[in-house]
């Protein structure tokens, strides 16, 4: 320690040297501990980022530490004297000698500035105490206490940290570009400095600190020539410049300003890559790397979406945020959505970015996005696709030109942004740029609260400012009026367009208009030929590209114009196939259509993949092609994909559908356009593959020229039983039995056993749905009786498992669980996986009903294991759903609950209203039984809501009997009549469930309690007239019900022996819980003291160990809602 150089607010900094070295250095020691967690997070980030910072205007850091509790850093040892007592030395200096030393500070402080602009940090306190001047007169900019490293968030918009007399308007109020700090900032806070370096004190003083902050929002500075005459003009414009209370209307950046000061030399210009960085973007450069830096810094991931018209920097912005993550050490994934619609194209990009880091991919991912198969279902593709980014984290993921996003990229989204930012936390940082929508927006649903569970940041690209545009052209040319009303040209003409503004900058320099010379470039115009002359600016972006692809050679245009007819990345093997060339030449071609700018290439593993830069190149060059070579191309790309990728086509199948299609092959194309909409059904991305199927029809009859008559009817065949699928998925009924029946009528016609016995099945699947079940028995036993006589163990499935349903609905037990039990061992025999999972289910709910409850669930656990595996989440929510309404009636409410919770959960991440409906309303039925009575509601409604969007009536039924449920409970008499008046409705056609009798029974317990005796006993007569058989689950609901109608008319005796019923029957099942209910209803019944007695006794040991494994308030509730005396509770 050699003694104190200065003391502050935070610090006092002492000269130290080195015990080794001997090195003298400054070392700064904060005031108080570390215990004060604000000021020393302030100094770590002080030192984090001086540390990482090596610039000749920049103080340089060396080392760290804490000494006795106090955190320290030794910093470079600076002479000289800080700009404060400089300015006041500089009084007794010429005016000429004090503006030339005013404007090196202003140049070197800019050069640090831009220095660190460029890595993303906003300094937020440029001061004269905090600028350096030394014996040579060289400036350094020091004292980073406050720098903003955006995400650590050490200080907020309108926390005056900074020195107010240097403070920015934007620092102040919201109200001035949002309250948003960015690096414009620190050049209002230098334009304050160059103020009194120029004429010796500030542009505003006050006071008070709010008048002076009120001068800074509101007051306009007097210009340094009015104080001081000579003042040279230039740095009194631009000072004034950097005062602007705009951000906008300062300087875009420190480079702007060093260019406008000609500080910079100017370099020669490389054409190809011009211009070489962004300008006019700086909040959205700011928001993207404050972004950044929180997801480094304090591990926060958020979804931003930029964008913008063509040519508006989206891509551009992307490419710089991408430089600076792998410049912190932030993995990144990259997509690219392109007009080929196979599904997740969009993301197939980021698994070869993560792919290609070294990490091996699950080997779901390896089927979908390498192998291409097919069949896969969504959710196991997007929960290791979660899985991958989760276990790269943190991690930059960016989806470009996400308006021609497929529906699998655009689900696929969606469930990440849930999964990842909303239902959990996970450090990714999602950019998502795309082009403004025109019309109807298919990504509106994906990027709203609604769909991803938040809503992701919008950032719109508007046209930059002309202030953008001459700092573009001061990139190579000299500031003076004429750089400034070229560029106002420009502007205006290129209508702020910042790449059509380049390319037109660039046809400048080529038409020789500025033109290179011994200094450097130099504009050759006068002030008068800028304003009037007619220059060589094209009218439009797509001249430019025309003129651009002029200069390649004939064979480069032809490998562009491959590119160009393909929808997405291709490959040079592709390429090479297509065009018929040597590798050499075509090898030549490409590098020169990449150094032209006309192409951009990426390497995944061992391949290259080729796109055009620009998007609207691929217009261009298709437009100027000849149709009969469009045709051609086409053609030798279809066949191309057709050799190349033999044992993989299904992951190309679109886009080999796709060119035959243009090629105008409709006999090759035809049967892709099926295979590619079977591909895409089968992945649940139904709409997508409904305009496959279409686009079948339509070519049909040309294609069936160039097959046999018969192949021809059976290809149409399968194209209406595929076409009918797709249809029933999406709503389309009538349509879907037309295009069954018109399959059926083929396969008749041909006499194809086995394609009409795939007909009848589905023709039966539609009846059953439609509770048409005597039909539906018909169509599926001819169905399976073809399927015996040909033997055929595959086809007979189908047939068995609908009419195992056909028996269940009809209450027939034996018969369904013989049905089921054969499509289960036919399924094991062809290892149809999906097959043995129903069933199981089926058994299960044969065994439910029975009352075997051992069973049942040992066949519905099987069931869900199954789906589980594979990823089939609309049947695995039906099987789970039985089993926790199996564990409802055995009393393992915990349990119920659970898998209730699971479901949901697992539906929410992909957003399945079926599936989150089904959990809802089971979770609800088990709530009320906890005594969760509001909750239980809750979820009720949410379940009634959603089985009306999906216009599911059978389960809009069901869970009005849940709200009937609550309503009894909370003895809302008015609202279970209501809730009845619905259920009765919806009954007449869609009671698969035995619900009719339990609705009877209840509105028989609503006239009992309005005294309607009579009106009672009618209902509860109708209740039990013999019908369908009932389940015993809904019989002991049935004689619960029953009970509590008659107790309500003060019919004892009878509500006893309904009870003593239906403990009979829940004894019998292993239903624990009605057993309990019953029991409950017999102490409250009996006129026997000593039956009376046990009940009490029997009921209370019941409901203890049903609630063994409940947390506190569910026991507590439970018992009370069961009504078992307190002094029963205590253990």
């Amino acid at each position: 320690m050699r003694g104190e150089l200065g003391r502050g607010g935070m610090a006092t900094v002492f000269e130290v040297a080195h015990v080794e070295t001997g090195a003298v250095r400054a070392l700064k020691l904060l005031h108080g501990d570390v215990d004060n967690a604000e000021a020393a997070q302030r100094f770590a980030a002080e030192f984090r980022t001086l540390s990482q910072l090596e610039h000749p205007n920049i103080t340089r850091v060396f080392e760290s530490g804490v000494h006795e509790g106090r955190a320290w850093f030794a910093m470079e040892r600076l002479l000289g004297a800080d700009l404060r007592q400089t300015i006041e030395d500089w009084r007794t200096l010429s005016p000429s000698e004090r503006y030339r030393r005013a404007e090196r500070v202003l140049v070197e402080i800019a050069e640090a500035l831009a220095f660190i602009h460029d890595r993303g940090l906003v300094h937020r306190d440029v001061t004269p105490g905090n600028i350096m001047i030394g014996p040579d007169g060289a400036a350094k900019l020091m004292d980073f206490g406050v720098v903003h490293t955006p995400g650590t968030e050490l200080t907020t918009v309108g926390e005056m940290v900074g020195t107010v007399a240097y403070i920015a308007p934007e620092q102040i109020s919201r109200e001035v570009n949002g309250g948003r700090v960015d690096a414009r900032t620190d050049l209002y806070s230098l334009g304050v400095v160059l103020y009194q370096m120029l004429v010796g004190r500030r542009p505003f003083n006050a006071t008070t600190i709010p008048g002076l902050l009120e001068k800074h929002l509101s007051s306009a500075p007097r210009a340094p020539r009015a104080v001081a005459p000579t003042v040279p003009r230039h740095l009194n414009d631009i000072c004034l410049r950097l005062l602007e209370k705009d951000p906008a209307d300062r300087f875009g950046s420190a480079r702007h300003l060093l260019s406008m000061l000609d500080a910079r030399t100017k370099e020669r210009i490389d054409l190809r890559r011009w211009p070489p960085r962004l300008v006019g973007r700086t909040a959205e450069q700011a928001l993207l790397r404050e972004a950044l830096s929180a997801l480094v810094g304090a591990g926060r991931g958020r979804a931003i979406v930029l964008e913008g018209p063509q040519g508006h920097g989206k891509s551009r912005l992307v490419g710089e945020l991408i430089e600076h993550a792998r410049a912190a050490g932030v993995a990144v994934a990259s997509g690219v959505c392109s007009s080929d619609q196979s599904a997740y194209a969009g993301f197939r990009g980021v698994v070869d970015s993560l792919a290609s880091e070294g990490q091996g991919l699950p080997r779901t991912l390896d089927l979908a996005f390498r192998q291409g198969v097919g069949d896969l279902e969504p959710y196991p593709i997007m929960s290791a696709f979660k899985d991958l980014l989760r276990d790269n984290a943190p991690l930059l993921v960016t989806v470009d030109n996400a308006h021609e996003a497929d529906r699998g990229t655009i689900n696929l989204l969606e469930y990440l942004l849930r999964n990842l930012l909303h239902l959990a936390d996970d450090p990714i940082l999602f950019v998502i740029s795309r082009s403004s929508p025109v019309g109807a927006d298919p990504l509106e649903g994906t990027l709203h609260e609604h769909a991803a569970g938040i809503t992701p940041t919008h950032v719109v690209l508007g046209p930059i400012p002309a202030t953008a545009v001459e700092e573009l052209l001061l990139q190579i040319v000299p500031a003076d009026d004429r750089t400034r009303l070229l560029a106002q040209r420009l502007h205006r003409e290129g209508e702020g367009n910042p790449h059509f503004i380049g390319e037109m900058i660039r046809g400048l320099v080529e038409e020789g208009v500025i033109r290179e010379g011994d200094d450097g470039y130099e504009l050759m115009l006068d002030i008068s030929d800028v304003s009037r002359a007619t220059l060589p600016i094209p009218a439009t972006i797509r001249d430019v590209l025309k003129e651009r692809l002029a200069h390649l050679n004939p064979a480069a245009l032809r490998a562009a114009s491959v590119v160009a007819l393909c929808q997405q990345e291709v490959t040079f093997d592709v390429l090479l196939e297509a065009l018929g060339t040597y590798e050499d030449a075509l090898m030549a071609d490409v590098e020169e259509l990449v150094d032209e700018g006309v192409l951009r290439g990426r390497a995944v593993g061992m391949d290259e993949l080729f796109d055009l830069s620009q998007p609207r190149l691929r217009d261009i060059l298709v437009d100027e092609m000849d149709h009969r070579e469009r045709v051609a191309l086409h053609r030798r790309l279809g066949a191309a994909l057709e050799r190349l990728y033999r044992q993989r086509i299904s992951s190309v199948v679109e886009t080999v559908a796709y060119h035959f299609e243009q090629g105008e092959m409709p006999g090759k194309a035809y049967p892709y356009l099926v295979r590619a909409g079977v591909r895409l059904r089968e992945r649940s991305f139904v709409p997508e593959a409904l305009a496959f199927f279409d686009r079948a029809l339509a070519i049909e009859p040309d294609a069936r020229d160039f097959m046999m008559l018969e192949e021809a009817d059976r290809q149409l065949a399968e194209l209406h039983i595929q076409r009918g699928l797709a249809m029933h998925h999406v709503g389309r009924w009538p349509d879907a039995e037309q295009e069954f029946r018109s399959a059926d009528a083929l396969a008749l016609d041909i006499n194809d056993e086995r394609l009409r016995a795939r007909a009848l099945t589905e023709l039966g699947n539609f009846a059953r749905r439609q509770h048409r079940v005597d039909d539906a028995e018909s169509y599926l036993t001819e169905a399976l009786t073809i399927a015996n006589r040909l033997g055929d163990q595959v086809l007979r499935v189908g047939p068995l498992h609908g009419l195992g349903t056909v028996r269940w609905y009809r209450g027939e037990m034996e018969g369904a669980r013989q049905y089921w039990l054969e499509a289960l061992s036919v399924g094991g025999q062809v290892h149809k996986d999906d097959a043995l999972g129903h069933g199981y289910n089926g058994l299960g709910l044969v065994a439910f009903c029975r009352g075997q409850a051992a069973e049942a669930r040992k066949y519905l656990e099987q069931s869900c294991h199954i789906f589980e595996k594979l990823g089939k989440l609309g049947a695995l929510a039906i099987s789970r759903v039985n089993l926790v309404e199996l564990y409802h009636c055995m009393g393992n409410l915990r349990k119920g609950v659970q898998i209730a919770d699971r479901t949901i959960s697992q539906a929410r991440e992909i957003h399945h209203s079926h599936g989150i409906a089904l959990g809802l309303r089971y979770r609800s039925m088990l709530l009320l039984d906890l005594g969760r009575v509001a909750e239980a509601d809750e979820n009720a409604r949410e379940a009634l809501l959603l089985s009306r969007e999906i216009n599911n009536p059978e389960e809009e039924l069901a869970t009005f009997v849940s709200l009937i449920r609550i309503a009894m409970v909370r003895d809302d008499l008015a609202l279970a009549t209501a809730h009845l008046d619905k259920a009765d409705a919806l009954a007449e056609r869609y009671d698969t469930e035995g619900f009719r009798p339990l609705l009877q029974a209840w509105r028989a317990r609503v006239h009992a309690d309005r005294g309607d005796l009579d009106g009672m006993r009618a209902l509860l007569s109708q209740a039990a007239e013999p019908g369908r058989q009932p389940w015993p689950h809904q019989q002991c609901r049935l004689d619960v019900i029953t009970a509590r109608a008659l107790i309500a008319a003060g019919l004892h005796d009878e509500a006893s022996a309904h009870a003593e019923a239906a403990l009979k029957r829940a004894e019998g099942c292993g239903f624990r819980f009605y057993a309990l209910k019953a029991h409950v209803l017999l102490a409250r019944t009996s006129a026997d003291a000593d039956k009376v007695s046990t009940h009490t006794r029997v009921a209370g040991s019941l409901a203890r160990s049903l609630s063994a494994n409940l947390s506190r308030e569910d026991i507590r509730t439970f018992m009370d809602l069961n009504q078992v005396p307190e002094t029963r509770r205590s253990t």
